[in-house]
């Protein structure tokens, strides 16, 4: 009986070590599944080697939100009820809002909270909610990372010789030594025919400037009283911010094996980056939105808009092309950069129609828009490092209403280039989204290659790059 309750002992004892052993594979299959997804999504050019676990952190991607170590899930249900028992309240008070009725492009919220509404039905049911709320006992807490995982975020967040950036047009990660980063930021800073240096930002003079032509448009009745409280409410302003989002697709597969981990090859051969200005709570944030609101509709109306990928696609899958027809994509070269305030000022007041009307908003006085443009384009003050600068050409890329006025511009060039081109009719399709335009011409490559050197002679600082199709249709 002894050797047989010993032999039963025994076989649970191994029947729980392979079944232990069988988690643990499966854990690190999982584990290194993760880590060989996470890899595809990952450029390191930093002298960093990254963990497995950081690795796999980082592959959730730059959006991830960790959720806190402790959630008071009771305080957090009835800040949430608080909110839901304000706007019944709010309902209540000042009657149905119709969905058919727009909502004000600057309207601002004004968290006005009633505290009694007269309704004794609407006051019982929300007390009795708060009172069962108040009663809830914690349940047992899911967190979205493991202990690994936090090790690893502190690993990076800790780590001040490294910046990670989302890559240029592509959902890529790219880890650089910071050394590199600010020096490819000042290499592009000191390139004087677009940015200078300024010993102090000057941003109480521009908000000045900016609301005293906002009070002349309000007492003109060119702005509404809900726009210029939008407007007018400027706390907490400064400088914008440049950041640089490296363009690894400029890189081919040999330039990643020969950068990854070598810091004394980065040192001569910077990753190229596209510098965004961010004017988050700058001074020119808010005209920027008013300026855009205006112009969007008629960015809209040009030939050649593409709103995205999908608007591409639906336009040209119905198009049948008569046979040897070429295709061809090109790319202006810096195009938001490489445009003077005067043109840019100039083609925005071409296109505004003398009458003009969008769909929640009277549009103001064309002097009244270009005034205001003009404020933001030649106040485009930001700080990278501890240094100031001001951009003295071009629309910053990361202004809100720079693509419109960019657009704007580029269709007044591109429609000069065509008027110039003695092939114009063998240009059977052009569609342009901002610096990417597709084109089918029904032409040989002697008259394509034609097009692109009037093209590149048209501006002084616009270069246009292209690709044909190797077969004709």
């Amino acid at each position: 009986m002894a050797n047989r309750r010993l032999d039963k002992t025994r076989k649970r004892r191994k029947s729980k070590q392979r079944r232990s052993k069988s988690r643990k594979s499966r854990r690190e299959r999982a584990s290194q599944f993760k880590y060989t997804e996470a890899r595809k999504y990952i450029k390191n050019f930093s002298d960093h080697k990254l963990s497995d676990n950081e690795v796999i952190l980082l592959g959730r991607g730059l959006k991830f939100s960790p959720l806190p170590k402790s959630v008071k899930s009771t305080n957090a249900l009835l800040i949430d009820f608080k909110e839901l028992a304000r706007k019944m309240r709010c309902r209540y008070l000042f009657g149905n809002f119709s969905s058919d009725k727009q909502i004000h492009p600057f309207y601002q919220n004004t968290n006005f909270d009633p505290k009694y509404c007269g309704n004794n039905a609407i006051e019982n049911y929300i007390f009795a909610t708060q009172m069962e709320i108040s009663k809830l006992t914690k349940g047992k807490q899911c967190h979205n990372m493991s202990k690994t995982d936090r090790m690893a975020l502190i690993s990076l967040s800790m780590n001040k010789n490294i910046v990670i950036k989302k890559a240029d047009k592509s959902n890529m990660i790219v880890i650089m030594n910071k050394e590199n980063y600010m020096e490819e930021g000042l290499r592009q800073l000191q390139d004087d025919k677009h940015y200078v240096p300024i010993e102090n930002h000057s941003t109480e003079h521009i908000i000045e400037k900016i609301i005293e032509k906002i009070n002349t448009m309000y007492n003109d009745g060119s702005i509404d009283s809900t726009t210029y409280k939008y407007l007018v409410d400027m706390k907490r302003t400064g400088p914008g911010k440049l950041y640089l989002l490296p363009k690894i697709h400029k890189l081919q597969q040999d330039d990643f094996d020969k950068y990854v981990g070598r810091k004394a090859l980065l040192n001569h051969h910077l990753i190229p980056s596209r510098p965004i200005i961010s004017q988050c709570n700058s001074p020119t944030m808010k005209i920027g939105r008013f300026i855009d609101n205006f112009l969007v509709p008629l960015v809209q109306k040009q030939e050649t808009y593409l709103k995205d990928t999908k608007d591409f696609i639906n336009k040209i899958e119905g198009i049948t092309l008569p046979p040897k027809t070429m295709l061809v994509s090109y790319d202006v070269t810096s195009m938001y950069t490489n445009m003077t305030f005067g043109e840019l000022l100039e083609a925005v007041e071409r296109a505004i129609p003398s009458e003009h009307k969008t769909d929640t908003l009277p549009m103001p006085p064309r002097e009244d828009i270009t005034y205001l443009l003009k404020i933001l384009l030649e106040n485009n003050e930001f700080q990278f490092g501890k240094q100031y600068y001001k951009q003295v050409i071009g629309a910053a890329m990361g202004a809100v209403p720079s693509p419109e006025i960019c657009d704007l511009r580029m269709y007044e060039i591109l429609k000069c280039i065509i008027e110039r081109y003695p092939y114009r009719n063998s240009i059977l399709l052009h569609y342009r989204y901002r610096d990417d335009g597709f084109m089918v011409f029904a032409c040989s490559h002697e008259q394509i290659k034609l097009f692109f050197e009037i093209a590149n002679a048209e501006h002084e600082y616009l270069k246009f790059t292209y690709n044909t199709s190797r077969k004709q249709r």
